[in-house]
């Protein structure tokens, strides 16, 4: 009985309400998972003591009635039967799912092609001299080949597994006259040929690439390959050059042979005729600012950058594409002493480096670029002016620093509770929102902060959303000392909850950001008691806030009843609160002042 009443609680509803004996969170009715021989079904039982199972197989609920299991599959419809044996009789739910099946191919026999195996299946646009990358389904042991629209001569492909065909060929304007698909042939040891033709048709496209420029004020993402890791993330007007797509991804060429790659939907094409990206750098200055230094670099129009701190810190490479240098000055600022100097080279054709050498390694707190007036002008983040514990007053502590406060007196930290309402985040077995978790902890934090002296800036509030350009945007404007985005965790749908132990993960991006995230791990290894997932770089949005130290921390699953528990109680939230707390005490006490 006490459990019983223990899950009704924790599932959100009054004792007199009459909850479902049975609730199954994941998966959800209907779901189409993908080529799996088993699933991790997640729920809640209304009586975490009565016998239960899945599919005949018992399981064991936690005390909140919350259950995990890792349920065998098949191919196809597939159901779950949740079976709950409570007093008054026997409780089902059954849950239907349909099971994807791995690409079965065709067994072997006479020459056949699968139509839905041809490749390209969306359209590519291409330069002459690129290559064309095609592929084939089919029966295995043949000999494979394909034609481009405009030649006579069949090209060779390789069985690169069983029925598996691939090939590839530079093209050229003659290959592809006008958009048309890519023509294969299959053809077995009796001479019995297969045909078919791919989905997506191919354009060679001669002549001057389009100039296109970036239409979104939204964060941009150019990726080093269709689908692949970031390289840069242009700001609206950046314009490029675009050679080529895959589907709609824009392909940008970039100076000396380099190349990314855009969502069409995020740059428009400028009228034919319009010059070609290439910005003169006719001027660069330094200026002193009160926590910070700037560097504005002159250039006559926007083009795309790239900005990377050194190894220790001491400096910062700016790196120009399309640009030339037009320029053999530089103009210091006499009252900034954090600046030791401005550099630059040409190591590629329309392309410049610019390298900032700080008159201190290590001292770097954070950097960000924007466009003004003609210049892109890059903000360089001064350490922060912090208290001294210990200190007593007369007996060394720095004018301005308080003796014996706490290292948080005065620093203004911005705290993002990961997610929001309309988005919120992973849900646990009984039915608790990480949304909630995550600005419970949040909250936590922002109390022990105001505590210490820190002011303390969330970037949503507990019923509103908010964006990710919209919580960087108050991340920047704030202009903290610190950033900590709070979530907790999920499995993916292919996982094995049980493969090995989950627990706590940091993520940092920036090299500025790896101390803190690495003194926020540490406080984690000693004091939350979950299994260690390690420190992790990660090219996760929130993480690549630029502008001050930035990590990401990722407490628990929600996923497993017994860290779902945890991180229901308000105990566990002030813990994991005061686990970032240290570690953002140890960063602060261990950086330069």
């Amino acid at each position: 009985m006490i459990a019983s009443l223990l899950a009704v609680c924790v599932l959100g509803l009054p004792a007199w309400a009459a909850p479902d004996p049975i609730v199954v969170r994941y998966p959800e009715e209907g779901a189409t998972l993908p080529a799996l021989t088993a699933t991790y079904v997640m729920g809640a039982v209304i009586d975490a003591d009565a016998p239960f199972s899945i599919n005949g197989r018992p399981v064991k609920p936690h005390r909140t009635g919350g259950f995990l299991a890792y349920v065998p599959v098949s191919t196809g419809s597939f159901s779950l039967a949740c079976e709950l044996a409570l007093a008054g009789g026997t409780k089902t739910l059954v849950r239907t799912v349909l099971v994807l099946g791995p690409p079965a191919g065709l067994p072997p026999g006479p020459a056949a092609i699968e139509a839905s195996g041809v490749e390209p299946s969306s359209d590519v646009g291409l330069e002459p001299g690129d290559w064309l990358s095609v592929g084939l389904r089919g029966t295995p042991g043949h000999r494979a080949e394909f034609q481009t629209a405009g030649r006579r001569r069949k090209l060779p492909m390789a069985e690169t597994a069983p029925g598996v065909y691939q090939g590839a060929a530079r093209v050229e304007a003659e290959d592809f006259p006008e958009p048309a698909p890519v023509r294969f042939q299959l053809t077995d040891a009796g001479g019995r040929r297969a045909g078919a033709s791919s989905s997506g048709k191919v354009a060679v496209i001669a002549g001057t690439p389009a100039v296109v420029a970036v239409r979104s004020d939204e964060p941009v993402n150019v990726r080093s390959g269709p689908g692949t890791g970031y390289l840069m993330f242009p700001p609206v007007g950046t314009r490029f050059l675009a050679s080529g797509r895959v589907g709609k991804a824009v392909r940008l060429e970039l100076p000396a042979g380099a190349e990314g790659w855009i969502d069409q939907g995020q740059v428009e094409v400028l009228p034919a005729g319009t010059p070609p990206p290439l910005a003169r750098l006719h001027f660069a200055r330094t200026a002193a600012g009160k926590d910070a230094s700037f560097v504005l670099l002159g250039l006559t129009e926007k083009v795309p950058f790239l900005i990377a701190p050194g190894e220790d810190l001491g400096s910062v490479v700016v790196r120009l594409f399309y640009a030339e240098a037009g320029t053999d000055w530089v103009v210091y600022d006499s009252s900034d002493a954090f600046v030791r100097e401005v550099s630059w080279k040409s190591p590629a054709g329309q392309t410049v480096e610019v390298t900032v050498a700080l008159a201190s390694p290590g001292r770097l707190w954070g950097y960000g670029a924007s466009w003004e007036e003609g210049a892109l002008r890059i903000e360089l983040r001064h350490p922060p002016r912090m208290t001294r514990p210990g200190l007593r007053p007369g007996r060394g502590a720095p004018a301005g620093l308080h003796a014996g406060a706490s290292v948080f007196a005065g620093r203004v930290v911005v705290l993002d509770p990961g997610h929001g309402p309309s988005a919120p985040g992973a849900i646990g077995p009984t039915g608790v929102r990480e949304v909630d978790v995550n600005f419970a902890v949040a909250m936590q934090l922002e109390s022990m902060l105001e505590r210490e002296g820190a002011s303390v800036r969330l970037t949503r509030s507990r019923d509103s959303d908010a964006s990710l350009s919209e919580r960087a945007r108050v991340a920047r404007e704030s202009r903290p000392d610190l950033f900590v985005s709070i979530h907790n965790n999920n499995l993916n749908e292919a996982a094995n909850p049980f493969a090995y132990p989950h627990g706590y993960s940091v993520f940092y991006y920036h090299p500025h950001s790896m101390d803190l995230a690495r003194h926020v791990h540490r406080s984690f290894q000693r004091s939350i008691g979950l299994q260690d997932e390690r420190l992790r770089f990660g090219d996760l949005f929130m993480a690549r806030v630029s502008e001050m130290p930035a990590v990401l921390v990722e407490g628990a699953y929600m996923t497993y009843p017994e860290q779902e528990e945890l991180l229901n109680t308000p105990a566990f939230q002030r813990r994991m609160a005061a686990a970032v707390l240290e570690g953002m005490r140890g960063f602060l006490r261990g950086s330069p002042r």
